[in-house]
């Protein structure tokens, strides 16, 4: 379980910020911004551009509480397909230099630039069976 708070301002910058339920600091913070120009340029995304983009699921055991309930014994796969504009943006960390606090999340410092699916269409088909050793 995580607290995600997202806070955009007027000018484009955006803050999120994760943390565990009812706790103060945060273990995840970076804040994001438009690149002048380059965000303006909209460029098509497809998740064909994707090479194996399959999500597959392991059968499931039954929990302790009763909405827990378990899968089918048999492996699930599913290829989602998705679509949008990919847009470029500034990533700046929030927490002494790094994006996690190193107990949370990883203490990384990623790349100055990242991306997002602005209007993602996303189709999740159902899932078909498959033999997994």
């Amino acid at each position: 379980m995580a607290e995600f708070k997202i806070d955009s301002s007027d000018n484009g910058v955006t803050t999120i910020t994760v943390s565990h339920p009812g706790t103060p600091n945060p273990f995840f913070r970076v804040t994001v911004q438009p690149i002048t120009l380059i965000s303006l340029l909209p460029l098509p995304f497809y998740s064909s551009m994707i090479p194996n983009g399959s999500v597959v699921q392991p059968p499931l055991l039954a929990g302790k509480n009763p909405e827990e309930v378990a899968t089918s014994t048999e492996w699930r796969k599913m290829l989602p397909t998705m679509r949008g504009t990919l847009r470029f943006v500034r990533v700046m960390p929030g927490l002494e230099g790094s994006a996690g606090d190193g107990a949370g999340y990883p203490a990384i410092v990623g790349w100055s630039v990242g991306g997002y699916i602005h209007e993602n269409i996303i189709h999740c088909p159902v899932p078909t069976s498959v033999d997994m050793p």
